[in-house]
Formats: structure tokens, C-alpha cells, sequence
């Protein structure tokens, strides 16, 4: 990007009676400099102070809406020791895909932190204790996301998921649904939003976490993403189809992708029903295919939502 910078720094302080799992915090000053140099020599005068929480450099280009975006963003510790850094634009231009813009991918060793770590997430104008549960993606995963989308192979609304600058963490309850550990509890924190722990972690807190890693790690590896996608090919309807078990639904249903991240959920029944979804973008035709399918299909459905089997599933099914 050629256009002229200016770096704003943000001091943010937090209380100095911080307890986990949350505490707040507030940008205390804000202050504008020519370059990141000037800022960082900033950062590098103010001498150890008790509610210091970080310092953030901020890469914004003159005369363009940036909102709480930057075009390049950079994190200190309270002791001005450098965390993190974005490696691509958070700003967008409507229409174009500049290469600053778009995720090269980051290496493991541009990771401060790894499977397992206790960190904390910024969260607004509170921070959070979790657990790393995955990096960002590498390059090459990124290579391997493009092609899959670009050939059509997987849904558009888990693609902005795995192409984030973000760390996967877990924070919150333990002990939930035992097939519902991951949903309720996993979050796309970027990461410059992660940092390590400023005080100390109480023993039981940093069991329940590492005990709810465990059983995450535990749900993924028996279950997976628990899904089935079918593409028109193998159905005969005009959009996907992803089909559930069990372990992750409470009935029987199967969702039609409307588009992005929205899909009509309708039930595995001999006279299938539309429970929900918004109708907007398909037709009651489009609808009574899907049903006419599922009534087709029913057999091989309900058994595969009571006791799973990928390949069976799609042997049995048939195209209307």
C-alpha cells in the first residue's frame, strides 16, 4: 500500500486487583506519531507502572475510514517486550482483493503460542483466561482452503473460519454436553487479541481448563465435525445438503445451504416438516423437493443419524 501512514499508539490499562477468569480494562491514552520507530521509542519511556496491561501500534492511512481497524497492528507487553503482529491489511476496499489484504498464512514459528498454552483473550474492553486449542493456518493450508472452495468441494460458510489470523481457544464451562463441548466453548481470537497471563492462574482453574482441552480434543477426534456434505450431484436438489447425527442434533434433520452461513433445517420424517430458516433466497418449490427427497431417502437417513456410517450413508442414497 502507498499511501501515507500515521501509528497510533493506544495505552491500556487494566486494575491492579486483576482476578481470573475476566477483568476490564480501558485505553487510558492515545497518542499520534509519524512512524512506528517514534512510537515504539514511546513505549520504551514508561517505566514499570502497576496497571500497565499493553501498548498496540497502529498502522491507519491518512484520509480513509478505518473505524477500530488498521491498516498494520503491533502488541507490547506491560514491559514493552514485542507479542505480536497482524501480517495483512485489516482494511478492505469494496471490489478489490489487494494482496495486503489477503492471509498468506502464518508459520508455526510466527506463533507466540502453541496447543495447550494458557493465554488471555482480548475480548472489547475485557479480557478473558482460555486455552489454546489450534494455531492460525499455515500457508499451505491456506493453499489447500483456496482450492477446496475454488472447486466447489465444501460450503462457503465455514471459509472465513479456517482463513483468520486467529488462534482457536476454549474458554468458559466445563463438563457440558458431551457431544457439545466445542460448540459451546471454542472462539476465533486473533492474534493480536491473545496474550500471555499477566497474573498468576489459580491451580483449579488451569486444571479445568487443560481437563476441558482434553475433552474437546477427545470429541473432535471421535466425531469430527460430526457432518455430511452432499452436493447437488449426489442428491439431485439445487443447493447442499448437510446431514448430522445424534451426537450433535437432537432430532433428526437436515439442513439446506441457502447461502453464506444460513441454511432451512428440515426434519427426517415420512412427512418432513420446515422447522426453521429464512425463505427469502429459495422458493416453496425448491422446498418440497428437499422434502420429497428426504421421504425418498428416509430410511437411509434415520438410520445414518442413529448410528453413523459416511459410506453407507452414500451408497444407500438416492437421487431424486
Amino acid at each position: 500500500m502507498k499511501e501515507a501512514m500515521i501509528y497510533r499508539l493506544r495505552i491500556t490499562r487494566r486494575s491492579p486487583v486483576a482476578i481470573y477468569p475476566t477483568f476490564q480494562i480501558h485505553d487510558a491514552e492515545l497518542f499520534y506519531f509519524p512512524t512506528k520507530e517514534a512510537a515504539e521509542e514511546k513505549i520504551r519511556g514508561f517505566g514499570w507502572e502497576p496497571d500497565l496491561y499493553c501498548f498496540i501500534i497502529e498502522a491507519c492511512p491518512y484520509d480513509r475510514d478505518v473505524s477500530d481497524k488498521a491498516y498494520r497492528r503491533w502488541v507490547y507487553d506491560d514491559d514493552g517486550d514485542f507479542i505480536s503482529e497482524t501480517l495483512c491489511s485489516e482494511l478492505f476496499k469494496p471490489g478489490t482483493d489487494e494482496q495486503e489484504e489477503l492471509l498468506p498464512g502464518r508459520r508455526p514459528d510466527q506463533c507466540r503460542f502453541k496447543t495447550g498454552d494458557v493465554v488471555e483473550i482480548l475480548r472489547g474492553l475485557s479480557v478473558e483466561i482460555g486455552i489454546v486449542l489450534k494455531q492460525p493456518p499455515t500457508p499451505e493450508d491456506i493453499m489447500k482452503y483456496d482450492k477446496v472452495y475454488a472447486e466447489g468441494e465444501a460450503p462457503n460458510l465455514t471459509a472465513q473460519d479456517y482463513e483468520e489470523d486467529a488462534y482457536i481457544v476454549l474458554r468458559g464451562k466445563t463438563d457440558l454436553h458431551k457431544w457439545n463441548q466445542y460448540a459451546e466453548s471454542h472462539y476465533h481470537a486473533y492474534v493480536t487479541n491473545v496474550l500471555p497471563c499477566c497474573i498468576e492462574i489459580p491451580p483449579k482453574l488451569k486444571a479445568d481448563l487443560k481437563k476441558l482441552l482434553e475433552d474437546v480434543q477427545f470429541e473432535l477426534d471421535e466425531i469430527g465435525f460430526d457432518s455430511d456434505i452432499l452436493k447437488p450431484k449426489h442428491t439431485g436438489l439445487d443447493r447442499q445438503v448437510i446431514i448430522r447425527t445424534k451426537k450433535t442434533t437432537d432430532t433428526p434433520v437436515v439442513f439446506y445451504v441457502t447461502g453464506g452461513s444460513y441454511a432451512i433445517t428440515v426434519s427426517i420424517d415420512r412427512e418432513p416438516k420446515r422447522i426453521r430458516g429464512f425463505m427469502a433466497s429459495v422458493t416453496s418449490e425448491e422446498i418440497a423437493k428437499v422434502k420429497e427427497w428426504i421421504k425418498l431417502n428416509y430410511d437411509a437417513l434415520i438410520n445414518n443419524w442413529n448410528d453413523p456410517d459416511s459410506v453407507k450413508l452414500y451408497e444407500s442414497l438416492k437421487r431424486i
